[in-house]
């Protein structure tokens, strides 16, 4: 739904903000968006190997597929919405699993894209247009 296609949009004008960042004279700015993605990217992955690790190597790779795309928001929107409950040899059901990966996303990439951005337009001088949109995306999540 509409939280699934915020979390992906979210994502991408956060790469393409981080990006303008390394272009530009704000490469502080550019490490520490780097670093945050890492991190939620990072835990995302770790979260998708604990909870799928007794389905089988196959389901496996099929969830790690999604997490490595920055997918896993809208794959467990869709498992949740579809009415799946529990995947057998799964960890927790498909509902907490969502709920823990949007947790994981929002204080790993959420919230310090935020303060990195507004850091970057008080303390670099101003925002492109890009950058506004990615703020107002991060803070509707």
């Amino acid at each position: 739904g509409i939280g699934a296609a915020l979390s992906v949009t979210d994502i991408a004008t956060d790469i393409n903000v981080a990006l303008g960042f390394r272009n530009g004279e704000q490469k502080i700015y550019f490490h520490a968006m780097l670093a945050s993605l890492a991190c939620s990217w990072g835990l995302q992955i770790f979260g998708t190997v604990l909870q799928h690790r007794g389905r089988g190597g196959r389901a496996l790779a099929k969830e790690l597929f999604w997490t490595a795309l920055f997918l896993k928001s809208p794959r467990d929107a869709y498992k949740v919405a579809s009415g799946m409950k529990h995947e057998k040899g799964a960890l927790v059901n498909s509902f907490m699993e969502l709920t823990f990966s949007k947790c994981v996303e929002l204080i790993t990439e959420g919230l310090p894209a935020v303060a990195i951005q507004v850091a970057a337009a008080v303390f670099g001088g101003g925002s492109s247009p890009m950058e506004l949109l990615s703020l107002v995306i991060s803070l509707a999540m």
